[in-house]
């Protein structure tokens, strides 16, 4: 049990830079996570229209 809490602990502590906020409610506990700029890329690969914005998506990606 106890080495279980320290390894939870340890991997906490590697993801907190990444949390941008934390909501505790009545029976639930909301955790958001910054998105990078990859990930912000990846949604707008996801929701591209057509051809031509996926290559300026892509062409941005790869000048980053």
């Amino acid at each position: 049990m106890k080495a279980d809490i320290k390894s939870i602990n340890g991997r906490l502590d590697r993801i907190e830079s990444d949390i941008k906020d934390i909501k505790v409610d009545t029976g639930s506990i909301k955790v958001n996570i910054k998105e990078t700029r990859e990930d912000a890329r990846s949604s707008e690969l996801a929701t591209a229209q057509n051809s031509f914005e996926i290559a300026q998506i892509k062409m941005r990606m790869k000048m980053a």
